[in-house]
């Protein structure tokens, strides 16, 4: 029998029989696919054991009743299984952004290494990710998209379905008789996402058929040239640094564009969020444009809190950064 799509682009790479992996499993067609996947591999022995974890966000009267769900698939297919509740938000956050908090917290509680996270985003999730970034102004590595393989909160985190359209992930589990929840939260077009997802990608895919995958492809490029400008900036930084920052004697002496990126990657290596175009252009006036004071400093935050805000100041020798 021929490979279906889902199965030939499924990517297997990262996984191994010495790994334990554990399953973001919110009962959608998406992690149902991934964990039922994850499981044909675990019973041929090509990974060390499979886990699923349920979060309970509790923002729906359904909420219950997904997790009972997900509960009964995993008994169903011998799939060990944890479900958990989140009571604390962080109220600084947007929703969105304060449950995913939330949730990785949860993951880190219970994933040990060599435990590894799986979540089932996919190539739609992917262009609609950029499409989102580009919307709301972020920089080359915002719109560069999802990485298949990243760490947040100390965890080695896969994304193994990022090369894998929506309908390839029905065509999967129609073929597999899997059931799985819609959350109907996910159809309101108030929220950006939901907006981007329902209106404008299907929009895109009836002018320009292969858009998706393209878009999906530019992101793969991206990344790649994102990597070896890390390395090479990696290599440079050393000539800037100082005991408490970077010297601005040193950046001074550069172009704009070069001493862009070095702050830039400074920033990211030091785990802070990264500053949009407008943040970044008013760093470079009152750093490099103009005489800084003891009261000079730009300050700066992401909407989801996905990150560390970050404050930059100067005891003007250097740029200093910390937490606001």
């Amino acid at each position: 029998m021929a490979k279906l799509a889902f199965n030939s682009k499924f990517s297997e790479s990262h996984f191994s029989k010495n790994l334990d992996v554990f399953v973001g499993l919110s009962g959608g067609a998406d992690s149902i696919a991934l964990l039922h996947y994850l499981n044909e591999m675990n019973k041929s022995n090509e990974i060390g054991s499979l886990k699923a974890i349920h979060v309970n966000h509790g923002h729906s009267p359904e909420s219950k009743k997904w997790e009972n769900f997900c509960k009964d698939f995993c008994n169903n297919q011998n799939i060990e299984f944890t479900a958990t509740s989140i009571t604390n938000l962080d109220s600084t956050a947007s929703l969105e952004g304060s449950f995913r908090k939330a949730r990785f917290k949860i993951f880190a509680n219970i994933i040990r290494t060599p435990g590894v996270l799986a979540l089932g985003h996919h190539m739609n999730d992917q262009v609609e990710t950029i499409l989102f970034r580009m919307f709301r102004g972020s920089g080359p590595e915002g719109i560069s998209g999802i990485n298949e393989v990243s760490i947040l909160n100390e965890i080695k985190v896969l994304r193994p379905m990022l090369k894998i359209e929506k309908d390839e992930i029905y065509e999967y589990v129609e073929k597999h008789n899997l059931e799985y929840i819609h959350d109907h939260s996910n159809d309101d077009e108030q929220f950006d996402r939901n907006f981007i997802r329902g209106r404008l990608i299907p929009l895109i895919s009836e002018r320009w058929p292969a858009a998706i995958k393209k878009i999906s492809d530019l992101s793969e490029l991206s990344q790649q040239d994102i990597e070896f400008k890390n390395i090479f900036l990696e290599q440079r930084i050393e000539e800037f640094r100082s005991e408490s920052g970077l010297k601005i004697s040193s950046l001074s002496k550069l172009s704009e564009i070069e001493r862009t990126n070095i702050i830039r990657h400074w920033i990211k290596k030091n785990g802070f969020s990264q500053p949009n175009r407008k943040t970044q252009l008013e760093i470079e006036k009152i750093f490099f444009c103009s005489q800084t004071t003891s009261n000079s400093s730009v300050q700066w935050s992401r909407a989801d809190n996905a990150q560390k805000s970050c404050k930059m100041f100067t005891d003007k020798k250097s740029l200093i950064i910390k937490e606001p």
